[in-house]
């Protein structure tokens, strides 16, 4: 008697069902509400652009106001050492004429009176264009004064004067009544030496009171201060639209991701920093999803494929408890199968838990490859009688040396062994290859099976992914076989692959250095 007959209810897919609970809705995201109040992007946006604007008009109106009379000076003061040095030049050279006609070029150029006077008080050089110039309406007292002033102080001097003060101190001496008594003048003195005698330079810009310049100025600073406030609103709106928009569409679609939907559609824009960072999304969204669908193909799996031992084992204990007469030898060794494949199972996974962690590590160690293979032949002679499978070891009669983990490359040989039993063709034959190219050694496992669909190769070292169309043959493990092959052959450093045709079967190999 079978255990289904005592108990019909107990049957895998029965238990697959009944234990495969429903998937509940995704909790809500920890995520999808912010902890505490921040400040929105563009709001941010809109602050910086405004305390920006509102910075550059607290310079511009600095520069207006207070520094606006020191730059004037300031220019005014090297544009009169700049046509000094002009005229200088000539002047030292002997070149009265050329200097004649440069001065009226740079006393209409800078707005000066310029004039230059030997020791007897004869003018050599004039340009007069001001009509309230110092320089041309002084007595010659005062010319004599700047050139001992100029002497007394290495050379050269500049002075400044109070046009009104100037106009009431000279009236005695006859000068015409001068117009602009709220200027300042400044003269500039300076002694030119030559080779006959030497020579007063004087120079006389006016210097024009700034306050109702800065009157002006201060009008068109407040006009220019609505002008760029209202630009950077408009700016920072933009702007704000331009980054923001797309980073608040990623965050609405993130509190979905959070929820459990993967699908990729997270769109960039703005810059490429936001494009880069929406392609990175599209990515771990499509990650994410696959590890969603692989643990539920894990809850399947694990349901089907450590349940059904569980089954068989727990269904003939019953039976042999029951019915004194099934207490048979034969079933005892069905619940010693069923129990160390119970077992395999649990260490495959445990396994592979342990090397994706990078707990376990390799020993290595120098072991005849060849012999491994041919034990592996004789390990499953036992299906040859059984079920009719068969392994056929080819090119194992040269001996081949390697330095390896030889417990991992055992178990790699027999994840893949066991593969290709459980696809293997209507032969059931598998087919042990060992070739020899130079220093390497390549080891094939090959079966004639139903192959693999290209669009599925990708994706067959991965932790419990099947094909639709794999097979369910008791060989069928746990899922995680090719994952654990996969896992060794990489932590070995080597090459592997598998190639496969679609009714023609598949070839799965690795490649070992050859330790001679």
């Amino acid at each position: 008697m079978k255990p289904e007959q005592l108990n019909p209810e107990i049957t895998t897919e029965t238990l697959v069902e009944q234990n495969i609970e429903q998937p509940s809705a995704a909790p809500k995201s920890p995520y999808a509400e912010p902890t505490g109040w921040r400040m929105p992007l563009r709001w941010r946006v809109f602050s910086y652009m405004m305390i920006f604007a509102s910075i550059m008009l607290i310079i511009l109106s600095l520069v207006q106001t207070l520094w606006l009379d020191v730059t004037y000076r300031y220019v005014r003061i090297n544009q009169v050492d700049t046509a000094a040095s002009a005229l200088e030049s000539y002047l030292v050279d002997g070149q009265v004429d050329e200097a004649q006609q440069l001065a009226i070029n740079l006393a209409q150029k800078y707005e000066a009176c310029i004039t230059v006077m030997d020791t007897t008080g004869r003018e050599l050089v004039r340009a007069d264009i001001l009509s309230d110039c110092l320089i041309h309406h002084m007595a010659a007292s005062e010319y004599s004064r700047f050139y001992q002033l100029a002497i007394s102080k290495g050379g050269q001097t500049t002075e400044t004067y109070d046009m009104g003060a100037f106009g009431a101190a000279v009236q005695g001496n006859k000068m015409q009544k001068l117009q602009s008594y709220n200027q300042t003048a400044l003269v500039y003195a300076a002694i030119v030496p030559t080779a006959g005698q030497p020579l007063l330079l004087l120079i006389n810009v006016n210097i024009i009171p700034m306050a109702s310049t800065v009157s002006a100025l201060n009008v068109q600073l407040a006009f220019l201060s609505v002008l760029m406030l209202g630009v950077a609103l408009l700016m920072s709106l933009a702007l704000s639209q331009h980054l923001a928009q797309p980073l608040v569409n990623m965050t609405r679609r993130a509190t979905k991701l959070a929820e459990g939907n993967f699908e990729p559609t997270f769109e960039g824009g703005g810059s490429q920093e936001i494009t880069v960072l929406a392609d990175t999304l599209n990515t771990a969204a499509i990650e994410l999803g696959k590890h969603q669908k692989l643990q539920e193909e894990l809850v399947a799996n694990i349901s089907h494929d450590l349940r059904t031992p569980m089954t068989m084992i727990r269904g003939y204990a019953e039976v042999m408890r029951d019915l004194p007469g099934e207490n048979t030898p034969e079933n005892a060794q069905l619940i010693a199968e069923e129990a160390t494949r119970l077992s395999t199972m649990v260490d495959e996974l445990l396994d592979k838990s342990l090397l994706q962690s990078g707990v376990q590590q390799l020993s290595y160690e120098r072991f005849d490859l060849t012999q491994l293979l041919n034990q592996l032949d004789d390990s499953y002679s036992r299906l040859r009688g059984i079920d009719g499978y068969d392994i056929i070891v080819e090119n194992c009669d040269e001996t081949v040396y390697v330095f390896a983990d030889r417990y991992r490359i055992e178990q790699v040989l027999r994840n893949l062994i066991n593969n290709g039993l459980a696809h293997a063709g209507e032969d059931k034959l598998v087919f042990l290859k060992q070739t020899i190219k130079e220093d390497v050694v390549r080891v094939d496992v090959r079966d004639n099976g139903r192959g693999i669909a290209p669009e599925d190769l990708p994706y067959i070292w991965e932790r419990y992914y099947r094909s639709r169309k794999a097979s369910r043959r008791r060989f069928s493990g746990s899922g995680v076989g090719l994952s654990i092959v996969s896992s060794v052959l990489k932590l070995h450093g080597v090459n592997y692959g598998v190639e496969s045709e679609v009714g023609k079967g598949t070839t799965f190999w690795f490649e070992l250095q050859i330790d001679k």
